[in-house]
This record gives structure tokens, sequence and C-alpha cells, in this order.
């Protein structure tokens, strides 16, 4: 009798044991398709990626208040010194440079900068998610030291804050409808358009992009979002990167990314500090030497652009490998 029992108790544990995994497995699948609009192979490997060395201790806050007066006038890296903490503002949907994963961790290129850089400072690492209308209030009164996400090195930019020196240049691109890709192969054939209308998320590159198409129309976004869902069908392309825009077309993949011949445009990208703090400004520039130097900005780039250091499976998503072609 008391092995049946023990059997039975056995197979009822091992019932609810499966019970809950499925369970379980179901829950994940309900987050992952609330996280991500389509679920494809590419955005499972994109979104399953983790940082490989999350070494600095990292709150998740909402925005802190403003410095006092006092600190205002002080230096801003004493003030991060003395707090013990770096406080940076970010938006959480920054592909591939800032974004929640599977794992409700935020990842991505910038993220592995931002560790490092707590780390060396012997600091905590302060995140709070930040609207682009925010950042100059923001990074001038203390409310944040660094806004970080992808941030193109422009003069409406700099009108907020101070660049150190890029950690990288982007490659300008188009994004478009998929099934219209090769139509956008060659800058030639783009000139040859007519009522050609292109999307562009920055006011700068939109003039910059007027002296190469003089005859399309433009109109100026602040979401890349309602074109890559098709919400803009009188939209013929949107102006992005190779780099940021081949991530979010996992998520859409009914847009490409293509670098049209004769179109090299670079985007220099970095980190946005408050201006006319002279320390910070020289320790950022310095630190930024050092991770070239000792190939940690190699490292990151070859992680979360290029894909490596990953299973097989996941260089499906490598950004360089598919749409500029510089490795085999």
């Amino acid at each position: 009798v008391t092995g049946r029992l023990s059997w039975r108790k056995l197979v009822r544990a091992a019932l609810l044991s499966i019970a809950l995994v499925g369970v379980l497995l179901w829950l994940s699948g309900f987050v992952f398709r609330t996280l991500v609009p389509h679920e494809n192979d590419q955005s499972k490997n994109l979104f399953s990626a983790r940082l490989h060395h999350a070494t600095a201790v990292v709150h998740l806050d909402k925005l802190p208040a403003p410095l006092t007066e006092t600190e205002r006038r002080r230096d801003r890296l004493a003030v991060i010194l003395d707090r013990k903490s770096i406080r940076v503002g970010v938006r959480s949907d920054v592909l591939p440079f800032v974004f929640t994963n599977l794992q409700g961790e935020l990842v991505g290129f910038d993220m592995t900068l931002l560790h490092d850089l707590a780390q060396d400072l012997d600091v905590h690492l302060h995140v709070v998610q930040v609207d682009r209308s925010q950042r100059g209030e923001l990074l001038d009164n203390g409310g944040i030291d660094i806004l970080a996400g992808g941030i193109a090195v422009t003069p409406d930019n700099v009108n907020f804050g101070t660049f150190p020196m890029p950690y990288l240049d982007q490659t300008a691109a188009l994004v478009v409808p998929d099934h219209r890709r090769g139509e956008f192969t060659d800058l030639k054939i783009i000139r040859s358009m007519k009522k050609l209308k292109i999307a562009v998320h920055s006011e700068y590159y939109l003039q910059r992009l007027k002296h190469v198409l003089p005859d399309a129309e433009y109109v100026l976004v602040d979401s890349i979002e309602g074109f890559l869902k098709g919400e803009m069908p009188d939209v013929d392309a949107l102006l992005y990167t190779a780099e940021a825009g081949s991530a979010w077309t996992f998520l859409y993949p009914q847009n490409a990314v293509v670098v049209p011949e004769g179109f090299r445009v670079k985007v220099p990208t970095g980190f946005l500090i408050p201006t006319g703090s002279d320390r910070f400004y020289d320790f950022m520039n310095t630190w930024m030497v050092l991770k070239v130097k000792n190939g940690q900005i190699a490292e990151a780039y070859d992680r979360w652009i290029l894909g490596q250091g990953v299973t097989a499976q996941e260089l499906r998503w490598s950004v360089v490998r598919n749409v500029l072609h510089w490795v085999d």
C-alpha cells in the first residue's frame, strides 16, 4: 500500500510539474507577444539577447529631483562622485542601443557602455525614462547626467547639451516597404522618381537630404513606428540608419533597409551631457578613448551591431551582415 501511495504521489507531482511548466511557457509566450509586435525568429533572437557584463547596480527610477542651486554650480562629475550614482535618461525603445529584453532587462549597445562607465566610476547606475522634449531641461537642472540611446550628433541636439567623443558612426539608410526595396538600390533611380515622399526623423538630416534629393517631398516625424506599421501609405521611404533601422525591421518585417548606391552619409552617435561641466566633459572624452583602445567599443559593436558572440541562429539578426554586406 505504501508503495502504491508513493507512486501515486510521484505521478501527481509529475503531472503538477508538467502543468506548471505549461503555464509558464504560455505566460512567456504571452509576454513575448505583448512586447514584440511580430513574433519571428529574428525578433526572438534580438529580444532574448542579454548583457554579457552587467556589473553595475542598476536602479530604474522615476525622475529624480533637480539639483540644488549649489550643486548646479559644481562640475557635474564631482556631484556624481559625491552622490555615488550617475543618472542616465533613456527611451526604452531605441533599438539596438537601449531596449527591454524578454527578461525585462534594459540591454543594448548603450547599456553595455553605461554599465562599464558606472563600474569605472564606482557608482550606481540610475536609469530613468525621458521624453525628447525633456532632454535639455533635465540635463541642465541635474535630473539626469547623461542622455543615451543612439543620440545623433547634430546641431539641433547640441542645443540641449554637449557631445563628448562619439562612440559610433552609423550609416544613413532608407527604410522602405519590403516589396519596394528594389526601387531604392541606386540614388540615380531614386532621383528619377515622381512625387517621391520621404519621412525624416531629424531636422538636420532633412535639410541634408534636400540637397541630395531636391525634388522630393518631406515630412518630419517624431516617431518612426507610424511608418513601420504601414500607417503612412502616402510616404515612400523613411530616412533612418542601417544599424537602428534593421533592428526595427525585425519587429516589422514588412519593411526593409536599403543603403542606396551613391548615398554614403555617416551619422556620428554618442552620449549627450550637460554643457559647462568641463571636468565631466574631459573625463568622458578620455574614458571613451580608453574604451576604443582597449577594445570594449569593438566588443559592444560586435555584440549589438554585428550579432557576434552569440549562437549561429542569432547571427541572423546581424545588421551589417544583412544590410551593409561588410562581412561574410
